[in-house]
């Protein structure tokens, strides 16, 4: 069980992942402003631009989701060992699949949302160190590589 521990912290950690990527991205785009000024002669939030929020409001819900998804999991994987402890291992099939399906999602978005943040922040603001965003992708990249490796578990191109 030490291995379903160990996997569970990793779709955490990738999920508060997608949460320091959210917030930062969503937290600049609402305090920037660019464009042309409204009635009360500010410019418009970037947040506002469809463009930008089509893009980062999906990376805060997959971020919920990851973290939310940790908790069932904690609660099938007790179920299925004691099921597998009385004989019982019906549930094993479908939990692995599931969870393989969930790796190979999970290591696809933890690389793409990061960088579709990034890039929302615009003008080069998303690579500033102040942003934290750069640090976040390259501190979590190589766990990518060595724990989610999907080249086998994802289809080919």
């Amino acid at each position: 069980m030490d291995t379903d521990r160990q996997y569970n912290s990793m779709v955490a950690s990738a999920g508060w992942l997608m949460v320091k990527t959210a917030t930062v991205s969503i937290r600049y785009s609402t305090v920037r402003r660019e464009g042309s000024k409204g009635a009360k002669g500010l410019e418009q939030q970037v947040i506002n631009y469809p463009s930008v929020y089509i893009r980062l409001l999906p990376i805060l819900l997959h971020a919920y989701v990851f973290i939310q998804l940790i908790g069932t999991f904690l609660t099938s994987f007790t179920t299925m060992s004691s099921h597998l402890a009385s004989g019982d291992t019906s549930l094993l099939a479908e939990l692995y699949a599931t969870r393989t399906g969930l790796k190979v999602l999970v290591s696809a978005l933890v690389v793409h949302d990061p960088e579709v943040a990034r890039r929302a922040m615009r003008v080069g603001h998303g690579y500033s160190a102040f942003a934290g965003l750069r640090r976040l992708y390259a501190d979590y990249l190589p766990s990518v590589t060595c724990m989610f490796t999907n080249i086998v578990s994802s289809p080919p191109n």
